[in-house]
């Protein structure tokens, strides 16, 4: 190692003791498949307008409605899901939004 590298206050040597202790900071993303799905080409638009990353925003809203299903929401009518779909999709772009705008 160099002197500039022992010298730096920063980024001090790592002993063995601390490496055996760290762990990777992301324990890897969640399992997906790979599936061919047609939508609506108003819908594909939307989400490639959100810009990268756009197939994630639909999983990520997929999933929060696949959550909120499994606690309860089955028991509404059919018109009140599609009201707390939109809700959830909206709410996930404002949040998106705002992140973007700070």
């Amino acid at each position: 190692m160099t002197r500039a590298a022992l010298s730096d206050i920063d980024n001090p040597p790592l002993d063995e003791e601390t490496v055996s202790r760290m762990r990777p900071a992301v324990q890897g993303l969640p399992e997906r498949e790979r599936v061919t799905l047609s939508l609506n080409h108003e819908v594909v638009e939307f989400f490639r307008n959100c810009g990268q990353g756009w197939q994630n925003k639909l999983n990520d809203i997929l999933q929060r409605y696949v959550k909120t299903w499994a606690q309860g929401i089955a028991s509404l009518s059919p018109a009140c899901r599609f009201v707390d779909i939109f809700h959830i999709g909206r709410s996930f772009f404002m949040r998106a939004q705002q992140k973007e705008e700070t």
